[in-house]
C-alpha cells in the first residue's frame, strides 16, 4: 500500500490504509482465500513508494502492489498488471498567473515530481529531448510534491493523472 496516492491508495487521520486500490486488493485477496480454501491466509500491509514496489513485486517482498502505478511497457518486463482501472496521463500543476501554458513554457525552470514514477522518467526524456534545461526535483512521494508546489519550492508540479 502507498501512504500517500491519494484516492487509490493513502493512510487516513487514523493510520489506516483506505483507498480505490486499496478496496480492489482486498477483493483479490477475499477471492484467492476463496479458491484455496483458506479462510485464514494471512494479509500483511507494506508500505511501499514510487522508488521501490516494482522491485519489491519483483523480489518477492510483497505479492500485489495496490496504488496508482500506470502500465507503461518498460515494466510489463519485470512484472504483470491486471486489468487497467484508471486512465494514465501526466497533468502540469502551475499558478495560474505563471504565464506557463506548456512544456516548452517551463524551460529553464525548476519542477517538482515524485521519484521513482513514470513522470519523473518522461519528464526527463522531455527536458533532455527539447533541450529545455529542467531542474527537476524528486519528492519521495505525492505527499512531499505536493508540499513543495503547495509552498511554492518549485510551485510548478508534474503529476500523473
Amino acid at each position: 500500500m502507498r501512504k500517500s496516492s491519494v484516492l487509490f491508495s493513502y493512510l487516513d487521520a487514523n493510520g489506516q490504509s483506505i483507498g480505490y486500490s486499496q478496496a480492489i486488493a482486498l477483493k483479490i485477496v477475499d477471492e484467492v482465500r476463496r479458491r484455496l480454501q483458506t479462510p485464514r491466509l494471512a494479509v500483511s500491509t507494506v508500505v511501499v513508494t514510487s522508488t521501490n514496489r516494482i522491485s519489491y513485486v519483483v523480489n518477492h517482498q510483497i505479492d500485489l502492489e495496490c496504488g496508482s502505478t500506470a502500465h507503461i511497457r518498460d515494466r510489463e518486463q519485470l512484472v504483470v498488471f491486471s486489468n487497467s482501472f484508471f486512465d494514465y496521463g501526466i497533468r502540469m500543476v502551475v499558478k495560474r498567473k505563471s504565464g506557463i501554458h506548456n512544456y516548452a513554457d517551463l524551460a529553464g525552470k525548476t519542477v517538482s515530481t515524485t521519484a521513482g514514477t513514470s513522470d519523473e522518467q518522461l519528464l526527463r526524456e522531455l527536458s533532455l529531448n527539447r533541450k529545455l534545461d529542467l531542474r527537476i526535483i524528486s519528492a519521495k512521494d505525492h505527499a512531499e510534491r505536493r508540499f513543495r508546489c503547495i509552498e511554492e519550492r518549485p510551485c510548478r508540479g508534474i503529476r500523473d493523472g
